[in-house]
């Protein structure tokens, strides 16, 4: 029963702890003080990003992983706007009574092969 209440006792004791420690951090100020270092080593810390830029570029699996994410997302374009004009050509078929029931038919042919 002892060892029971000495671990909710500590347990209490680490909550109320980390909930004070947290309250006590006004983070606007941190803020303030981490903006001010940034911005008293500006130029250190472009030039750091420069080479982790340069590093970054140069690696041939960062440049593979880009063109395959752009072939992507250009073919995605590419597929959906194909899509919306298929849909506008269809829908200008179903406007006409004529090419409408041809596709009916041919619709029906399909599933009756099947």
């Amino acid at each position: 029963m002892k060892e029971i209440q000495n671990i909710n006792i500590e347990e209490v004791i680490y909550e109320a702890l980390k909930e004070k420690i947290g309250s006590a951090i006004n983070y606007n100020e941190l803020h303030s003080l981490i903006e001010g270092v940034v911005q008293s080593r500006k130029d250190e810390f472009s030039l750091l990003l420069n080479k982790c830029l340069d590093k970054v570029f140069a690696d041939k699996k960062f440049q593979d992983v880009i063109v395959e994410e752009f072939r992507h997302k250009v073919a995605k374009n590419l597929v959906a706007k194909l899509e919306g004009a298929i849909e506008k050509n269809v829908n200008k078929f179903r406007q006409d009574p004529v090419m409408n029931s041809k596709m009916i038919l041919a619709i029906e042919n399909i599933i009756n092969k099947n």
